[in-house]
């Protein structure tokens, strides 16, 4: 997870490193690399190997209608990014709740609202990568834009394989 954490802060923190190439092809593998880690550790935690198939699918499906929806929408996602902060803020705060408290309820509400809230922030980076909006990345931060996609993807797909542990009870 260090590694994650270490590169993705390159990436984002320095500026023109995510827009040199080889480098930032290099740390975006890297990044890659370290999160599949993170994944394949967090899935082989799962005691039923259907639960991650399931959510892998579920996944799918919203990442696909997400990404058509932000696509043909005429509605600007992008503009929301304090009601975002306001979201995450939230989830954060809930997760520490969590933490305190053991509760599986909470913990099925944590999961299925940070599917809702990472679904919301996909469609926002999505708008920004395909541009016009209030907000848009240039066409030289594709690595930046990459990594945002990439990022809520993986959310979705954690706090779904955890969803659907927690209502089968593992």
């Amino acid at each position: 997870m260090v590694g994650t954490i270490v590169t993705e802060l390159i990436l984002v923190c320095i500026p023109g490193f995510a827009r040199k190439v080889p480098q930032n092809y290099i740390c975006l593998f890297i990044f890659t690399f370290f999160e599949s880690i993170v994944v394949a550790t967090f899935c082989a935690m799962v005691n039923d190997p259907f639960i991650v198939f399931v959510a892998a699918a579920m996944t799918s499906v919203m990442v696909v209608s997400l990404t058509v929806y932000a696509f043909n929408t005429k509605r600007d996602f992008t503009q929301y990014g304090s009601l975002m902060m306001i979201f995450l803020a939230s989830l954060f705060m809930m997760g520490l709740f969590i933490i305190i408290f053991q509760s599986r309820i909470l913990h099925i509400i944590y999961s299925a609202a940070a599917v809702f809230i990472f679904g919301f922030i996909l469609i926002a980076d999505t708008q920004m990568l395909k541009g016009g909006g209030q907000y848009s990345l240039s066409g030289d931060d594709y690595i930046i834009g990459a990594l945002m996609i990439y990022i809520d993807i993986i959310t979705i797909f954690i706090q779904l394989v955890s969803l659907l542990s927690q209502l089968r009870g593992d």
